[in-house]
């Protein structure tokens, strides 16, 4: 797997890891650390789905925008040059996310391998404010572009599969929760008395635009609003609570 960010662990590929490995398979995971050096912790080189972790360390900021674009370019670069080493024995790569959608792609033709793509969220609607919409359409563009020469497309909800549909890609959906009997399970127990009409669970950071929950909040005081998480917006949000009864 190739993935965008230290694998601390991030749930969605321990999940993944936990699939495949009942089934047989063994998993590597090539991650970009981008912690900067002083925010370093030791981390197990194994995942708890006995996946193998190799993280290549090219600190970037977090969230999206240019400089993570350009630091992507640098991870990218590693990869290829380790490419062999990194990827013996692989019969199929698993690319998450669009940033590292280009470089998958070219691993995979180099390696003579087929490619799966994750694509965990709509770039565009992401960022949106980070780049000019004629560079969100030109990344939309060659997102379909190179998920059309992907064995296959994965995405996380229901809510991501029209976008695909409507290029002529028929995607499968994963559920962060996992496709299996105990999430089932969950969904099928209901909520009696739910205390929150809206939550959030998450980052904090600044992408994720929590200024426009928070005056949802603002403007709604029937609506009983939760968000929780941490990151640099966290004070801010904090403050919001204070002064916000419904929130």
């Amino acid at each position: 797997m190739l993935l965008d960010n230290h694998h601390g662990p991030d749930p969605r590929i321990a999940m993944e890891s936990e699939i495949l490995a009942r089934e047989g398979l063994s998993v590597r995971v090539i991650a970009w650390d981008r912690r900067t050096p002083k925010k370093m912790q030791p981390l197990a080189e194994q995942g708890e789905a006995g996946e193998e972790i190799v993280r290549i360390s090219v600190p970037a900021p977090p969230g999206g925008g240019v400089r993570s674009l350009l630091r992507s370019l640098r991870f990218g670069l590693r990869v290829l040059t380790h490419r062999k080493d990194l990827l013996d024995e692989t019969s199929v790569l698993v690319v998450h996310d669009i940033y590292l959608l280009p470089l998958g792609w070219l691993v995979a033709l180099l390696q003579r391998v087929p490619f799966v793509y994750d694509a965990h969220e709509e770039f565009a609607l992401m960022e949106t404010g980070n780049f000019s919409p004629r560079l969100l359409s030109l990344a939309t563009w060659m997102e379909t572009f190179l998920a059309r020469r992907a064995a296959l497309v994965v995405v996380p909800g229901q809510t991501r599969v029209a976008r695909w549909r409507e290029v002529g890609i028929s995607p499968i959906v994963l559920s962060n929760a996992g496709p299996n009997a105990w999430h089932d399970q969950q969904l099928a127990t209901p909520v009696a008395n739910p205390d929150w009409d809206i939550v959030y669970c998450g980052s904090l950071g600044e992408e994720r635009r929590l200024d426009l929950l928070i005056k949802v909040a603002q403007q709604r005081s029937d609506l009983k609003v939760a968000i929780a998480g941490s990151g640099r917006t966290a004070e801010m949000v904090a403050a919001a609570a204070d002064s916000t009864p419904n929130l």
